[in-house]
């Protein structure tokens, strides 16, 4: 159970960063 939930915690996490990182670069593409 313990290796699952970090398996899927993992999969959450990077999935919160390329959102984040996705908001950053439309951003920076709307500022040019």
């Amino acid at each position: 159970m313990k290796q699952e939930e970090l398996s899927n915690g993992k999969k959450i996490g990077i999935g919160l960063d390329g959102v984040v990182v996705g908001i950053i670069l439309h951003s920076l593409y709307l500022m040019i």
